[in-house]
């Protein structure tokens, strides 16, 4: 009893597998021959020779019509498409006339077409080129009326899609010519039944490639730098070329010269990884892109060595000249600065003296006055003034908050001896560490006291300090009434003068400036220093 239920099971099994097997085939059938449900009835076959086989409509469309007409169909490249009309036959008495690109209007009677059995019309049998369209009208008659007004039955439109991206590749240099060889090559061939083919043992003898790939080029070219004009013949409409990833032009392009393959022609005149890549956008079926690699090697000589080595070379006997001169100009730039300290040193020494004989006066009157105790508090100043002073005699350059400590021990000595108001303004962008020479203000703050204080009943002496165009400016000014429209100079102001003028030597005219402004009620000098010092 169960060898009988697991035989009928097995029974049942091979059947269903044999019904869905049958449902397969029935459904291969109708997708390759396509029999339309309309009035008229339309059969359509796609045929591959090369293939020797029928293709799937329904992927050769965007599907089908209501009536069964495939939508946007796209019949591949070297294949057949054959339009029957599988419901008449000879014994059928209906007036069929049909129209396409290829047939202007003619009457169904050609029943040469095997079809289950029947003969029946057969209506195109064709192949066409790539790219090219064609439509069917199909039009029924029932009486004897204008053809124009007839109204179609059946309305069917296809194209063809594009051929493969084809690419050749050829040399051209002194020696040989390979596009004249294939032209000549192809005329010889020309009224013959064997096919032509690109030859590239030129390639492989010359040693550019080893061995041809599966598409029959050369294999990864190596092609050497000026070894003659390469050129490239592709039916392709967008042929670009790049070097190391960076596209570049081709040096001539020839709209198809040969059948229907445009050239482009490039030079190998820089060493690099090349790719010419291919696209065609039209194509429906297969690659639409393809690309071919070759690479140019790197030649020191050929691509400027010689001039590297020269350039070097000359670079070399400039870059000693210049260090030659160099030298001599910092030489003589530190014998310069040198002799500039020397001679900053030695004004100084001059001015110590000066305002040392100025001081002395002072005390002098004092003592003179028989005011014993403002005499003894000018010898405190003066002496911690000098101590100051003395630590600083070997140096030319002191800081900007060193100078004003001078500076404002030097007023306290004179305010000692006739009292007045003395005003500091300082900028904040100023910097208390930059450079100035040492006692460079006093001499000018000293003018201030004698002429303004002294002489002409000045109440108040101010210094303003500010920077400006990365310079330092001072401004010692006093609000006496002035009974001249100019001053006399005296020896620490000619000396003030003469350091200034080290300073434009060392810095350039400019660096360094002193201007003075009389005006009835007010004395001012205004020094610029250059900021880095």
């Amino acid at each position: 009893m169960l060898y009988f239920d697991l035989n009928q099971k097995l029974k049942m099994m091979r059947s269903t597998i044999c019904f869905l097997f049958l449902l397969v085939c029935a459904s291969v059938n109708a997708q390759t021959t396509v029999i339309t449900t309309g009035p008229i009835k339309l059969g359509i076959q796609v045929y591959d020779y090369d293939n020797d086989r029928f293709l799937d409509i329904s992927k050769l469309s965007k599907g089908f019509d209501q009536e069964g007409l495939p939508i946007d169909l796209v019949i591949p490249y070297q294949s057949q498409i054959k339009l029957f009309l599988p419901g008449i036959d000879e014994s059928t008495d209906r007036d069929i006339r049909y129209r396409s690109e290829r047939v202007r209007i003619k009457k169904v009677d050609n029943f040469g077409f095997n079809y289950q059995g029947r003969n029946v019309p057969l209506l195109l049998n064709s192949s066409y080129s790539e790219g090219a369209q064609d439509a069917i009208e199909i039009i029924e008659l029932e009486n004897i009326i204008s053809i124009m007004n007839a109204n179609p039955t059946v309305n069917l439109t296809w194209r063809v899609d594009y051929g493969s991206v084809d690419l050749e590749v050829f040399i051209q240099n002194d020696e040989i010519d390979e596009r004249q060889a294939y032209s000549d090559t192809i005329m010889s061939n020309l009224f013959s039944s064997n096919e032509v083919e690109k030859n590239y043992d030129y390639w492989l003898t010359n040693g550019l490639a080893q061995s041809l790939n599966a598409d029959g080029l050369p294999e990864n070219p190596v092609i050497p730098r000026g070894f003659g004009i390469i050129s490239f013949a592709s039916n392709a409409p967008d042929v670009s070329l790049y070097r190391d990833g960076e596209k570049i032009s081709f040096d001539r392009f020839e709209s198809r010269p040969y059948g229907a393959s445009s050239v482009y022609y490039f030079k190998p005149d820089q060493s690099g990884s090349y790719i010419v890549r291919m696209a065609d956008p039209r194509k429906v079926y297969g690659e639409t892109t393809r690309s071919y690699a070759f690479s140019v090697p790197f030649n020191f000589w050929q691509e400027g060595g010689y001039y590297m080595i020269g350039g070097i070379g000359l670079f070399g006997i400039f870059f000693l000249v210049y260090r030659v001169n160099a030298k001599r100009k910092l030489e003589s730039a530190e014998l310069y600065s040198q002799i500039s300290q020397a001679e900053l040193k030695a004004i100084r020494s001059q001015l110590n003296p000066h305002f040392l004989f100025n001081a002395l006066n002072a005390i002098q009157n004092l003592v003179n006055q028989k005011d014993n105790e403002q005499a003894n508090d000018y010898i405190v100043k003066l002496s911690r003034l000098m101590r100051q002073v003395l630590a600083e005699s070997n140096e030319a350059y002191h800081t900007l908050e060193d100078e004003l400590s001078v500076s404002k021990n030097y007023i306290e000595l004179e305010q000692l001896r006739k009292p007045f108001q003395f005003e500091l303004d300082i900028d904040d962008s100023i910097d208390m560490n930059s450079l100035m020479p040492n006692m460079l203000l006093q001499p000018y703050l000293e003018n201030a006291v004698i002429h303004g204080v002294n002489n002409n009943g000045a109440n108040q002496v101010s210094l303003k300090i500010q920077e400006k165009n990365h310079a330092l400016l001072f401004k010692i000014s006093n609000d006496g009434k002035q009974t001249q429209s100019s001053i006399q100079e005296g020896q620490g102001m000619k000396l003030g003068k003469q350091r200034l003028e080290i300073i434009n030597k060392q810095y350039g005219n400019g660096s360094a400036t002193l201007t003075t402004h009389v005006g009835i009620e007010q004395f001012t000098v205004e020094i610029k220093l250059p900021k880095d010092l």
